[in-house]
């Protein structure tokens, strides 16, 4: 009579699968929890209002157009929502369009 002790390869390989399985599923649930998180954020975020603050800084502040290329502007919006780069103006020239839209707005209302 032989006796063997410890794990057979095939309870071995059986094994392997078996946490393979469940890291790969640990991975899967990881994954939807950060994406409805980055959901969160994104949704989180009001353009329309961002683009008018942002309208209103440049003007009222005169800093220059090309402030929102500044990566100083751009890591204190990243410190408030890590997402903010997907919705944020990276070009002086579509600031120059939203300040002359909002110009335009405000014009009427005067009238």
């Amino acid at each position: 009579m032989i006796v063997i002790e410890g794990a057979t390869p095939q309870y071995r390989e059986t094994q392997r699968a078996i946490d393979l399985s469940f890291k790969d599923q640990e991975e899967k649930e990881k994954q939807k929890v950060k994406e409805k998180e980055q959901n969160v954020l994104r949704n989180t975020i009001n353009q329309k209002a961002f683009l008018k603050a942002q309208c209103l800084l440049i003007t009222r502040r005169r800093l220059p157009r090309n402030f929102i290329k500044w990566p100083e502007f751009h890591a204190l919006l990243y410190t408030v929502n890590p997402l903010s780069p997907e919705v944020t103006v990276s070009a002086s020239s579509t600031a120059s369009s939203h300040i002359k839209k909002s110009f335009q707005q405000h014009q009427e209302t005067v009238k």
